[in-house]
């Protein structure tokens, strides 16, 4: 179908300034369906590099974290050789990501910078933030009738107590979610807690996020917007952080990977082509109370998943796929089916010492023992037990405070050795918690 200019602009004559007419949306879409970029100019699976999403910046004061998040239409390089009109949390798609620790709180200043107008469909635009899996008071869930307008702002009060887990922020205007949400408006939020940051499952650079999304492009590389008579946005690209079907290099070791199914529509059903299991270790609500391997994860929209995946079973240049089995009633296209593409490496940092214990989300008030238990990464079995994390190829000692406060907290420093159950006593240093057999002159430390 041919729509010239001219024909846009008889149809545009029966819009208004308030309300863009049914009609004339049609037209648009139907346009950009006509000018869709054929899957010969769509970029090969694996030949672009992972981007990891930049971390939002903070500022803090007291008890409270301070964010600052601008709502702002920019061009972003998606595809290799043109560029995108967006919708981006800090002009990026997905946004910045926001770390918080448990207990601390935290306020995010939305900033609407958006047009006026939607670029393409010429809707009134107005947003609203959700932090989805938060329990935020009623006046900061960001009801879908809570808008904010081009040129206000909003401030977002978060509590953090919930234990540690992976949420999201995305825009939840009212009428316009969908479309608001497909031209970019996404991130995550990541919740940390003592109790998770001890575990020996991996941190830093290991850990990371991974926001699946589904688009489509014209040939002027805009984004298509067809939602199939209100049965869907489906995209025949699918989305890695922003980056169409990424190639990533993986160090032979254990990776977590943060999952968000952003997209509008699609579900997903993830598997490795190797047939090796991926290990589930957290849902929406935070970690499991056990590590659970499964051949395929299906995660519906919105849904987060923590997965781990242990890349020292294979020999340096092996090439792995993670794909996409399908889920019934998707529409799909030629590469769908694909997600992105692992290639092993050489190691560049210390020894893998990340570890998948037995049991994961301990509960409130569990003894001291049983948390080191769960926690164990290695020991000695004629000196000491030893908790060590390696991050940023330097030994830091984070890890092993927060422990030791786990301990300390329910009123006791001597333990029994998580393995042999031998008393013992907790003893902190530069290289983390060490176990050290009783002796006589030990005594229980005071809370």
């Amino acid at each position: 179908m041919n729509l010239s200019r001219r024909d846009l602009l008889k149809v545009g004559l029966f819009s208004s300034a308030a309300l863009m007419l049914p009609a004339e949306r049609v037209a648009r879409t139907k346009l950009a369906i006509a000018n869709r970029l054929p899957q010969s100019k769509l970029p090969a699976p694996f030949t672009m590099g992972w981007k990891t999403p930049l971390p939002a910046p903070k500022v803090s004061v007291g008890d409270t974290d301070y964010f600052t998040i601008t709502q702002q239409q920019v061009k972003a390089q998606i595809l290799p050789d043109r560029q995108t009109t967006i919708w981006g949390y800090n002009g990026t798609t997905p946004g910045p990501t926001i770390y918080v620790d448990q207990h601390r709180k935290a306020v995010v200043r939305q900033i609407c910078a958006l047009p006026d107008r939607h670029p393409e469909l010429g809707y009134n635009v107005w947003t609203s933030t959700h932090l989805h899996g938060s329990c935020s008071l009623p006046e900061y869930d960001g009801y879908a009738s809570d808008i904010t307008t081009p040129g206000a702002f909003k401030d977002y009060q978060y509590p953090n107590i919930q234990d540690a887990r992976t949420l999201w922020y995305h825009d939840h205007g009212v009428h316009i979610t969908a479309n608001n949400a497909y031209m970019g408006l996404a991130a995550q939020y990541i919740l940390h807690s003592d109790a998770e940051l001890a575990l020996p499952i991996p941190h830093g650079h290991y850990d990371l996020p991974m926001i699946l999304k589904d688009a489509m492009f014209q040939e002027n590389g805009d984004l298509v917007i067809d939602d199939n008579n209100e049965n869907g946005i489906y995209g025949d690209v699918i989305l890695v952080n922003g980056v169409p079907w990424p190639r990533m290099d993986v160090e032979p070791r254990k990776y977590r990977f943060r999952v968000l199914n952003a997209s509008v529509s699609r579900s997903y059903d993830l598997s490795l082509d190797t047939g090796e299991p991926l290990t589930v270790i957290g849902t929406d609500g935070g970690l499991m109370p056990a590590p659970q391997p499964c051949a395929h994860v299906k995660v519906g929209m919105a849904e987060r998943y923590e997965i781990v995946i242990d890349f020292s079973k294979y020999t340096t240049g092996t090439k792995l796929q993670l794909l996409n089995l399908g889920v019934p009633n998707s529409t799909d296209f030629d590469n769908t089916g694909k997600v992105m593409q692992f290639e092993v490496v050489e190691d560049s940092g210390p020894k893998d010492t990340y570890a998948i214990p037995t049991t994961l989300d301990l509960g409130p008030g569990e003894p001291p023992h049983v948390l080191l238990d769960a926690l164990a990464c290695s020991y000695k079995t004629r000196g000491a037990f030893a908790l060590r994390r390696h991050d940023d190829d330097a030994i830091s000692p984070v890890r092993s405070e927060a422990l030791l406060r786990c301990c300390t907290n329910a009123g006791q420093s001597v333990v029994d050795h998580p393995r042999t159950r031998v008393p013992g006593v907790l003893r902190s240093g530069h290289s983390g918690i060490r176990f050290a057999p009783r002796r006589a002159c030990d005594q229980p430390s005071s809370p």
